[in-house]
């Protein structure tokens, strides 16, 4: 994963502030346990650490509680070294941006209105207020001319969602807790928002608070998880590799469940590994040039592409007599951004066993088999073994840095 550990965002606005939870504990009236039980967490600032958790755990209520939407029944919350406990939780949530799965945008206002809640809450000036709506939309992949005046109704739920992390990045605050913001979205609309997300922050560098009760999603967000057992209490506190490679104990195992060697691709990215080499046949060229080029290369099949190396099919050695305008069926295309777990997903979706990866431009630059991806999960599942004797990892403070 990216590095996101620095103070200030690389746009020039405010990066994100180290969150320090001490002893943090809620009992609710009536209740016999607590459903927060004297969690004591760091979260480093710039990075998103991502609480999950079965149901019941306390991970929305540790959330609710940083911005005191719920009041904590002790303990300190200390944001960029400051005591919030002790603060006007009005101003406190002022300064931390807010984003749930419903949305929350007002239906009755534009998108311009709905982003500028808070900005008018502080009086900034119209010119003020104006240009940072346009800003923000055009920050998450809105444009600005197109949206500011549509009414909620009018977006779909993923440019919703969008206009919710907008509205909530409005002050430009250091912190963010986002309350699953993704789970009310349909699987391919999520997988995109995730990724327009991941992108968004390389930019931001909030430090950010994730809930959710999907590890899948926890894995491919978090710089680290907390992994809660009841009361909040942590079972492992740790990055993805670790938790995937090194789980601390039988529930951390459990709840992982099966297939972490598969989620572990999702940590990969195609720019970190070797690629196939596949042949490479131009659609210019004759049927003579692309079979003696298999039969040097000794294999059956290439990858066709156009003058500006843009891959537009595979062709076999035995259908060459068809000519090379078109390829042999579905073609997985992935860029080396994306991960090997996305490499897999497309093959499976196509059918085939071997995926064109391309620059940031689309320009062909290498293969990837299925054999390839099958030895990396080989590879995963024998360094994989839980760590029996290992403490919550990092669940104190000052062990996560």
């Amino acid at each position: 994963m990216a590095d996101r550990s620095g103070s200030a965002s690389s746009s020039g606005g405010t990066g994100g502030e180290v969150i320090s939870l001490q002893g943090l504990t809620k009992r609710f009236p009536g209740q016999r346990e607590n459903a927060v039980d004297s969690l004591d967490l760091e979260i480093p600032a710039g990075e998103i650490v991502v609480l999950v958790g079965p149901s019941g755990c306390g991970k929305t209520t540790t959330m609710r509680m940083i911005n005191r939407l719920i009041e904590p029944t002790s303990g300190k919350i200390v944001i960029g070294g400051e005591d919030v406990t002790k603060i006007n939780s009005d101003q406190l949530r002022r300064r931390i941006g807010y984003v749930i799965q419903q949305v929350g945008l007002f239906p009755h206002m534009t998108i311009a209105d709905n982003i500028a809640v808070v900005p008018r809450l502080l009086n900034w000036n119209k010119p003020r207020i104006s240009e940072r709506v346009d800003e923000l939309l055009e920050l998450v992949g809105l444009d600005a001319g197109a949206y500011r005046g549509r009414y909620p109704k009018e977006l779909s739920g993923g440019q919703q969602q969008r206009v919710g992390v907008a509205r909530a990045l409005a002050v430009d605050p250091p912190v963010m807790l986002m309350d699953e913001p993704f789970g009310a979205i349909d699987p391919i609309t999520r997988d995109r928002l995730q990724n327009e997300f991941l992108r968004l922050q390389e930019t931001i560098r909030k430090t950010i608070v994730f809930v959710t009760h999907d590890i899948h999603e926890a894995i491919k967000l978090g710089d680290r998880i907390a992994i809660l057992d009841k009361g909040s209490r942590p079972a492992q506190y740790d990055t993805p590799e670790q938790i995937l490679a090194h789980p601390a104990n039988d529930f951390v195992v459990d709840f992982i469940g099966p297939g972490a060697s598969v989620r572990s691709l999702g940590l990969t990215n195609l720019a970190d590994i070797e690629l196939d080499k596949i042949p490479v046949v131009e659609l210019a060229d004759s049927i003579d040039k692309a079979r003696a080029l298999l039969a040097r290369a000794k294999q059956d099949r290439a990858v066709i592409v156009d003058g500006d190396r843009r891959p537009r099919g595979w062709r076999r050695a035995a259908d060459l007599e068809q000519g090379m305008s078109s390829g042999g069926g579905p073609l997985a295309i992935l860029r080396r951004s994306q991960t090997v777990h996305d490499a897999l997903n497309e093959l499976l979706r196509t059918g085939d066993t071997i995926a064109a990866i391309v620059d940031s431009d689309g320009r062909y630059e290498g293969a990837l088999r299925l054999e390839t991806i099958m030895g990396l999960t080989a590879h995963a599942d024998a360094a994989r073994a839980p760590v029996k004797d290992a403490q919550p990892v990092a669940a104190q403070r000052g062990d996560a840095g």
